[in-house]
């Protein structure tokens, strides 16, 4: 461990406001305070503040993904086409979805254009017009 913040290899630091650093190549790449951990930060902001790319999973195809440059997040996709890409089934328990709206107000509320493209089933009753 050193404390100097100019030797150019790695190292886990302790420097004098009683914060850890972690730099690799003569650069910081972690710190830990008493706010919490920060990667790619030298402040984090929450108990875990990342600043650049994210992979959380198990294997070559992550769970959860954030690209740095776009910001784009993917979920079981490390390529979303969009701000939000789901790739797969998703399933919502609980609460109302919105799509065009930020106050749903039923399990499905769309604010805007519908079209519905395969032969679709209803199961109960269908209102045309003005609620």
């Amino acid at each position: 461990m050193f404390a100097d913040d100019s030797a150019p290899y790695d190292q886990i630091g302790i420097i004098g406001d009683g914060n850890i650093t972690f730099d690799i190549l003569s650069g910081e790449k972690m710190r830990l305070t008493s706010t919490g951990l920060g990667i790619g930060t030298t402040t984090p902001s929450e108990m875990l503040t990342v600043w650049g790319g994210l992979f959380v999973g198990t294997s070559t195809t992550p769970t959860l993904y954030v690209a740095s440059t776009t910001g784009r997040v993917g979920i079981a996709t490390s390529s979303p086409a969009t701000t939000l890409g789901v790739w797969g089934t998703s399933t919502f328990m609980g609460g109302n979805v919105g799509i065009g709206t930020t106050t749903p107000a039923y399990t499905l509320d769309v604010n805007g254009q519908l079209r519905v493209r395969a032969t679709s089933t209803f199961d109960g009753d269908i209102s045309i017009g003005a609620n």
